[in-house]
């Protein structure tokens, strides 16, 4: 009884396993399938790749253009101020007058670098909306194709600071890479330039524009004061605003010195698209969707 039901349940087996693609052997079978097929696999491929080279001629290419900078050390306290660098602290507290050390001053000209007041200032002295948006640029009217969609000073702060621009510090060396991307590649080259140029301007200004204020300040101070220790200690503070009212009007390199200005890139500096990667990747996608279409064809078949 037990050998004619155990007979019978290997008779099942067996033609369960029959009923499978050649008596079970998924795996191989799924590839003699595909080998069969590799002409359609290999077709897919091959017009995916044509398209993606086809896309690749032409896409509009982006350059790249890189400015190496540093920052210049404006510490008070620094050996650019003579001796009175060691005693400035003590003395700027008695008139009240802030000096922050030189990391603080390159975090700030690095926040002032990507700052929207900064940025928009940017962008209308540069007339840089129509050049990012020119799609929607009549260049021959000038005037944008539709006004009520006409791009604002915030749509070229997030398109200029989110794909155009990028600001990058080595914290092992200190350097900081300014990257401008664009069409154009003498336009990538200017804008990373003159952005430095104009953070430099920048942060002159400001310092110029408080050193006239403590000025101002410590003369008024040392009018009213009849102490002759307060004298001293003003008329020190006097000399060392004026030292740095004389750093700010001789030196243009203020916040960051270029250690490597940005050139017109070449071929070579294409950062999209990348024709090889993106050929690469379309061979492979397009070889996927053939061996899909192999399967699909030969299940289809069968059913």
């Amino acid at each position: 009884m037990m050998n004619k039901n155990g007979e019978t349940g290997r008779q099942a087996v067996l033609v369960f396993v029959d009923d499978l693609p050649d008596g079970g052997q998924a795996p191989e079978s799924l590839l003699r399938v595909l080998l069969g097929r590799w002409k359609l696999i290999a077709a897919c491929a091959l017009v995916a790749a044509a398209v993606a080279i086809t896309y690749s001629s032409f896409a509009s290419k982006w350059y790249r253009a890189q400015t190496l900078i540093a920052p210049v050390r404006q510490d008070a306290s620094s050996s650019a101020l003579g001796p009175l660098g060691g005693e400035i602290g003590g003395l700027a507290s008695l008139v009240g007058l802030d000096i922050g050390d030189s990391e603080d001053q390159k975090k700030e000209s690095l926040a002032r670098l990507s700052s929207r007041e900064f940025v928009y200032e940017f962008l209308r002295t540069e007339g840089l909306i129509p050049v990012l948006f020119a799609k929607r640029w009549d260049a021959k009217a000038k005037r944008w194709k539709v006004p009520s969609k006409a791009p604002t000073l915030e749509d070229g702060y997030r398109f200029f600071t989110g794909r155009v621009i990028t600001v990058s510090e080595d914290r092992r060396t200190g350097l900081i890479k300014v990257t401008a991307d664009w069409t154009a590649p003498e336009l990538a080259r200017d804008w990373a330039n003159q952005l430095v140029a104009r953070i430099n301007a920048d942060r002159r200004a400001v310092a110029r524009a408080e050193s006239e204020r403590s000025l101002e300040f410590l003369n008024r101070e040392l009018e009213r004061t009849g102490i002759v220790e307060l004298r001293q200690a003003i008329n020190r503070m006097v000399e060392v605003e004026i030292r740095k009212r004389m750093l700010v009007n001789v030196r243009e390199e203020y916040a960051f010195k270029v250690i490597d200005p940005a050139f017109v890139p070449g071929s070579n500096s294409i950062i999209r698209p990348r024709r090889l990667m993106l050929t690469a990747v379309a061979l492979m996608l397009g070889g996927m969707f053939g061996g899909g279409l192999a399967l699909l064809l030969h299940f289809r078949k069968r059913v």
